[in-house]
């Protein structure tokens, strides 16, 4: 069965990316994530992994160019098309290399739309599928749509604790997390920072992950390393 659809939208004009949002949730099935700019959408990126792209080109800090460079060269299968007002040829000529799935010219009509659609909807499921997923080895990985974490087929059983740092890891696993954001993510008001608490809690998931995922970053910092399927 193909899981939800995740959509990025990048857009500087705030009542464009609620238009487009709110006309793809109300027709399709998906998990909208909006952006303000270039910048924000590489963190969001990121962060979410999404299966489909929908940037402007003309924003502030970086543009829609400079932000699909950036996803291209870490990611070459992820759905990007171009919403923009700009018809160019040398905007065109700069990402003919790109891999888009379209580039669609602004204003949004219900023909623009459906070919929006049409893109979303012949995502495989395989497609959709291995995007929720991110494994720490061949066998083991975690499902981000169920929170749970396989090997094989098996559920790797965690402690309440141990699960929301474990999702921590998985949602920030291309970035150092520090022992202060991990305590505070985990026990917020519940004790004082206390950094035994921490290393005991990431002594114990260790045993249940595949040998070396979890990297020791100098200064007490920690980082998921995950493989690319």
């Amino acid at each position: 069965m193909k899981n939800e659809v995740s959509i990025l939208i990048v857009d500087d004009d705030n009542l464009s990316r609620v238009a487009i949002n709110s006309l793809l949730t109300n027709l399709i099935k998906c998990d909208v994530i909006e952006a303000e700019d270039g910048l924000d959408a590489w963190n969001k990126y990121k962060t979410n992994k999404p299966h489909i792209v929908i940037t402007d080109i003309m924003m502030p800090q970086v543009d829609g160019i400079e932000l699909i460079n950036k996803i291209r060269k870490v990611d070459k299968s992820t759905k990007i098309i171009v919403l923009s007002a700009f018809d160019e040829q040398k905007i065109l000529i700069e990402l003919v290399t790109k891999n888009l799935a379209e580039y669609i010219i602004k204003p949004l009509n219900i023909k623009k739309l459906e070919g929006i659609i049409k893109i979303i909807e012949n995502l495989s499921e395989k497609e959709v599928n291995n995007k929720n997923k991110i494994y720490l080895s061949e066998e083991v990985y975690y499902d981000k749509i169920s929170k749970t974490m396989y090997k094989d087929s098996t559920e790797i059983k965690f402690t309440k604790k141990e699960a929301m740092l474990v999702e921590l890891l998985v949602k920030k696993h291309s970035q150092a997390i520090s022992s202060y954001e991990i305590h505070n993510h985990i026990y917020e008001l519940e004790s004082d920072f206390n950094i035994n608490a921490i290393r005991t809690l990431f002594k114990k998931i260790r045993k249940k992950l595949p040998e070396n995922c979890i990297e020791n970053i100098y200064g007490g910092s920690y980082k998921l390393n995950i493989i690319k399927k």
